[in-house]
């Protein structure tokens, strides 16, 4: 048995005065305290189709498809290159790769198909990052997430909402 998590985040114009207290559970941005190692990362589209069938991004991006062959990856990473309404982001901190997100739009609606950060960077704020470039950059008006239950406490973090929760019997 499996549950999926649908997730949704719909774009918010949030704004504290200079040293204001946040509340709890809100959602990290640029001018907050991760911005020391937001000027040093930059999230942008990943046009390098070299890269993304590379090793290098192979071990990105692996464990979050659950460890596949690296044959299996390859299908599916030309699959995603093949298909005009997907796009695949990634995240740089000083000239090498951190994190990478792979996002398929119908309208102003985009759905998250994976986003990975080596588990050596995570809490440093790198998910968050690509997630807020998104939204802002693509002017999306709703961002979708499918997850399992370890990944739901992230992405609320990041200011999602449990949709639904769907039951899948193998």
């Amino acid at each position: 048995m499996s549950i999926i998590v649908m997730l949704i985040q719909k774009p918010k114009q949030v704004s504290f005065a200079s040293g204001q207290q946040k509340p709890a559970g809100y959602m990290v941005t640029d001018t907050d305290e991760i911005e020391f190692v937001r000027t040093l990362m930059k999230t942008v589209l990943c046009s390098d189709r070299d890269w993304v069938l590379s090793e290098e991004a192979y071990l990105l991006y692996a464990p979050c498809m659950y460890q596949p062959a690296y044959d299996d990856f390859k299908i599916q990473m030309e699959g995603f290159l093949n298909d005009p309404s997907v796009r695949i982001y990634v995240c740089e901190n000083q000239g090498e790769k951190a994190g990478m997100i792979v996002l398929k739009y119908t309208n102003a609606v985009a759905e998250i198909i994976g986003i990975a950060v080596p588990e050596k960077l995570h809490c440093w704020g790198i998910g968050r990052n690509m997630i807020q470039f998104v939204l802002k950059s693509e002017n999306l008006e709703r961002l979708e997430a499918q997850t399992d239950d370890d990944s739901v406490g992230f992405y609320r973090k990041c200011g999602f909402a449990v949709e639904r929760i769907v039951v899948d019997y193998p």
